[in-house]
């Protein structure tokens, strides 16, 4: 599988105090979501 660019760069802030990121690519996106996206809300949600 390739890597995918996105047509514009994309900002994805992660926390309020974090500076804001660029994301240029599918891979990168995936690497955020999978690593660095916070998971405390989504923990919290799945244990109810």
């Amino acid at each position: 599988m390739g890597v995918g660019r996105f047509g514009i760069p994309v900002r994805v802030q992660l926390s309020r105090i974090e500076r804001d990121r660029i994301v240029a690519n599918t891979n990168e996106a995936a690497q955020i979501l999978l690593h660095a996206w916070p998971v405390t809300d989504s923990e919290n949600v799945l244990t109810q």
